[in-house]
């Protein structure tokens, strides 16, 4: 993958837009670009945003410096000082493996053919689900004041949020994915139920590394996909530009 391309706006609506094609092809497969919203297809309009997680300064600029980088190239005293592990170890996933800090997260290289460990994403380690979940109510609250502002509105109005967070942890996987959804159901209902909001999305669909939620504010129900490791990297590159 380029290095540059992988973290550009569009990189992010492409990956969004890729996902909800894989599954959900019947609704999404033939959408085009627009401007605000970002895809297209008949009556419906589809807006993408992240919910961007507070990360340390220095955290923030050691990921942006493993970005196209091998596991090799790192320096392990710097691993260290963040509290990392400085050797890697096999993930839950096939082809995968991962260093963790107990306070900052994991990082997560793929296992290449040619035998290196190339870096593929941070995940931060959610302590609190409120840290995420809040993220993700703020990010759908400043997309909900466009819609009713300065977005060309549709029939049907679509927001995907896209959370740069893993879910499927060996222990407590039920406890946090269950905790998630409660938390997001209420921060939905909570939002949608604004009044001074005359319109709101139709469906909210939130994507994180390992999961897609789609939740339908008509009725809040919410249904959850697991997205795999093999389907995460496929659609990863499919989205560069």
């Amino acid at each position: 993958m380029n290095k540059k391309a992988i973290y550009t706006k569009q990189y992010y609506e492409n990956f969004a837009l890729n996902t909800l094609k894989k599954y959900h092809p019947e609704k999404f497969s033939e959408f085009e670009k627009g401007e605000s919203p970002d895809w297209i297809c008949g009556s419906v309009g589809l807006e993408i945003t992240r919910a961007v997680t507070t990360q340390d300064g220095e955290l923030d600029a050691f990921i942006k410096d493993c970005e196209g980088k091998e596991f090799s190239e790192i320096r392990k005293e710097r691993l260290k000082k963040l509290g990392f592990a400085t050797e890697l170890t096999k993930s839950n996933c096939e082809h995968l493996y991962e260093t963790r800090s107990p306070k900052k997260g994991l990082l997560t290289f793929l296992h290449a053919k040619d035998g290196r460990y190339l870096f593929l994403f941070y995940a931060s380690r959610m302590e609190l689900v409120d840290e995420c979940t809040n993220d993700i109510k703020h990010a759908i609250e400043e997309k909900l004041k466009k819609l009713n502002s300065n977005y060309k509105q549709f029939e049907e109005n679509d927001l995907a949020v896209i959370v740069q967070e893993q879910l499927n942890y060996e222990i407590a996987d039920n406890l946090i994915i269950d905790e998630i959804v409660k938390k997001l159901l209420d921060d939905i209902k909570s939002v949608c139920g604004n009044t001074t909001y005359s319109i709101v999305f139709d469906m909210i669909y939130v994507i994180f590394y390992d999961n897609l939620f789609a939740v339908n504010t008509k009725d809040f129900c919410c249904k959850r996909i697991q997205i795999s490791s093999s389907d995460f990297l496929s659609l990863s590159r499919e989205s560069v530009e």
